[in-house]
C-alpha cells in the first residue's frame, strides 16, 4: 500500500500495525484537512487528498518508486516479535465485531472449528497462530504478518528514511519536519490512534522456545535488515 503526494513530493509505504493510521491522519492534515472526529475514518482514504497508485500510470508509479522523481520515500518498521503479538491481539478483538471479514475468521479461530464453539467461544491460541503464520509461505499471505522486507519492497525501493515504532514520536517528527509540516501538526507526531493498554506481560511470556525460533527463522531478514536483536524486547522498550 502506498500514499503519494505530488505537492510535497513524498512516497509513504504503509506497513500495517506500525502506526499507519496515525501517520495517515497527520499526512491528511498536511493536505489542509482538519483533524477527523474519528481518526479511523482515514482508513478509506476518502476526502484525504491522497494520490494512490491507481491514480497513476504504470510509468509514473515506477519512476516515483525507483527514485527518478526524487520523491522523499519513507516508511516505519516494528520489532517482529512485538508486531506479531500486536496483530494477533488486534484481530482476536476484531473477530467479535460486526462486519469482520468472514474469510479471516478461519485464521484466528480454531482450525478444527472455524465457526467457533458457541459455548466456549474459544479462539485460536497464540502458539497455533504463530505456527500457522510461520509455516505459510504464500506470497499473498495477510499483510499484517508478511515480512516487513516484503511489504516495504526493500529490493526495489530506495528509502530516504525508515523510522521505528519504538521511537515513533521522534522519528515521525523528523519526517514531518522534512515535509515542512506546521508546528501544530508536528506537535501531534506522537499521537497514536490505535493505542491499546500497555501490555502487563513481557513479550517473552507469549512465546515458547519453539515458536520464538519459528519467528526468528520466518522474519530473519527483518531482524537483520532493520537491526533488531533476536532476543525478546523488554517491556519498557515496546510501543502500546
Amino acid at each position: 500500500m502506498f500514499i503519494i503526494s505530488h505537492e510535497r513530493k513524498y512516497l509513504y509505504v504503509i506497513n500495517p500495525k506500525v502506526a499507519s493510521t496515525s501517520i495517515r491522519n497527520r499526512l491528511r492534515e498536511l493536505n489542509g484537512f482538519p483533524p477527523l472526529e474519528n481518526p479511523r475514518d482515514v482508513m478509506g482514504h476518502k476526502g484525504s487528498g491522497f494520490v494512490l497508485p491507481k491514480h497513476l500510470s504504470e510509468k509514473d508509479f515506477f519512476e516515483i518508486c525507483s527514485g527518478r522523481r526524487n520523491y522523499y520515500t519513507f516508511s516505519f518498521v516494528r520489532n517482529p516479535f512485538d508486531r506479531l503479538v500486536s496483530a494477533y491481539t488486534y484481530f482476536q478483538r476484531g473477530v467479535d465485531q460486526p462486519g469482520f471479514n468472514a474469510e479471516k475468521k478461519s485464521i484466528y479461530l480454531r482450525k478444527w472449528d472455524p465457526h467457533r464453539d458457541p459455548k466456549t467461544r474459544a479462539k485460536m491460541g497464540f502458539e497455533e497462530f504463530v505456527e500457522g503464520v510461520c509455516r505459510h509461505q504464500h506470497y499473498m499471505q495477510d499483510q499484517h504478518w508478511r515480512t516487513q522486507c516484503d511489504l516495504l519492497k526493500v529490493k526495489n525501493i530506495n528509502y530516504d528514511y525508515v523510522g521505528k515504532m519504538e521511537d515513533f514520536s521522534s522519528d515521525f517528527m523528523k519526517v514531518l519536519k522534512h515535509l515542512d509540516a506546521s508546528e501544530e501538526i508536528i506537535a501531534r507526531a506522537g499521537d497514536v490512534t490505535n493505542a491499546s493498554e500497555r501490555r502487563k506481560n513481557d513479550i517473552a511470556s507469549f512465546f515458547t522456545d519453539k515458536t520464538a525460533d519459528m519467528v526468528r527463522e520466518k522474519f530473519k531478514e527483518d531482524f537483520v535488515r532493520f537491526e533488531y536483536s533476536m532476543d525478546f524486547p523488554s517491556l519498557h522498550s515496546i510501543s502500546t
